[in-house]
């Protein structure tokens, strides 16, 4: 069925994430189709695969709200940066379609969701809440291209330039403690099971870098946190999630707007500091482990003393009684 031009909805009763709800349910690949499956407190989005040879379903691939992968990561975007939104109002518009799960009473006519899900193959079992949508009618994506498309796309141009306003990006650190390392050379020179160990101490540590795309008095919200040098960040314990989102305390704030040149230049000092500490760790070590090493030998020089100077003692002492 055909809805007339002019018995469209309004695409300003809808948000950008309900807008981007329909723009990903009608950029299916050929040949898949895509659905969101709701449950009131969980959310998934599944997207179809070539059917199985040995029973024909339909594998599917999926993500969730919650999820880092790079494909949740990239819909989150389009999203606006939240997959929070009430679908209703695309349903009562015509331009979802819902499936709720067989219950008693319900008309034998009545598509459900287990006539929607038949074709589908899923480890487990669905969640008897679930509740299935896609797009709803024929007509849907003509009203997308002509005027929902326009809508979403002012809508997230808004967005982001808000959020470019905030974006930075951010060097972060911390109280770490730096301790010398003994070279496996100078420590091959020790005693069988001594234990040396040098002095350490703590200095502010530049740690992390992380795009800021929100603050409070308190925090950072944060993305794309890694080390100082690309790596993962969770040996620092930098960040704190909260749902999908990172935050970063603002007292742990090194240099604010940093560039390229300003990170590579801390990563510098700091390894340039790490390394001096280190070298004077070891030319201590020079000095230090031949005298342990002269003194371990006397002390085993005695030890092969010991017995004799003993046996001699308890047999003087024997002789006086």
């Amino acid at each position: 069925m055909k809805k007339e031009d002019t018995n469209f909805p309004r695409p300003s009763l809808f948000n950008l994430r309900q807008l981007s709800l329909v723009a990903w349910l009608l950029d299916a690949p050929s040949g898949t189709r895509r659905f969101m499956i709701d449950t009131g407190k969980t959310r998934k989005f599944y997207e179809t695969g070539a059917p199985r040879a040995e029973d024909g379903l339909l594998p599917v691939s999926a993500f969730h709200p919650d999820e880092k992968s790079d494909i949740a990561k990239a819909a989150r975007d389009e999203f606006g940066g939240s997959f929070k939104f009430d679908p209703w109002d695309l349903f009562k518009a015509g331009i979802l379609g819902r499936y709720e799960r067989r219950y008693p009473n319900m008309a034998a006519s009545t598509v459900s969701f287990e006539d929607k899900v038949a074709d589908i193959y899923i480890p487990g079992k669905w969640n008897l809440g679930s509740v299935y949508y896609e797009i709803g009618n024929d007509w849907a994506r003509e009203w997308y291209a002509q005027s929902g498309k326009a809508r979403r796309e002012k809508l997230l141009a808004a967005l982001r330039e808000k959020e470019a306003a905030t974006r930075r990006r951010a060097v972060f650190g911390r109280m770490v403690s730096i301790q010398p390392i003994i070279t496996k050379e100078l420590a091959a020179v020790l005693p069988a099971g001594y234990h040396f160990t040098l002095p350490s101490h703590s200095v502010l540590r530049p740690c992390m870098v992380a795009t800021i795309v929100a603050e409070t008095e308190k925090r950072f919200k944060v993305r794309d946190a890694a080390t100082m040098t690309g790596g993962r960040i969770a040996k620092w314990g930098m960040t704190t999630e909260v749902g999908r989102e990172e935050y970063v305390e603002r007292e742990l704030l090194m240099l604010d707007n940093a560039t390229d040149a300003d990170i590579a230049k801390l990563v510098a000092f700091d390894e340039e500091y790490a390394l001096e500490v280190n070298e004077i760790g070891k030319s201590v070590c020079e000095e230090i482990m031949p005298i342990i090493a002269r003194m371990a030998a006397r002390v085993e020089q005695k030890k092969g003393q010991h017995g004799d100077m003993l046996a001699d003692l308890l047999a003087s002492l024997k002789k006086d009684r």
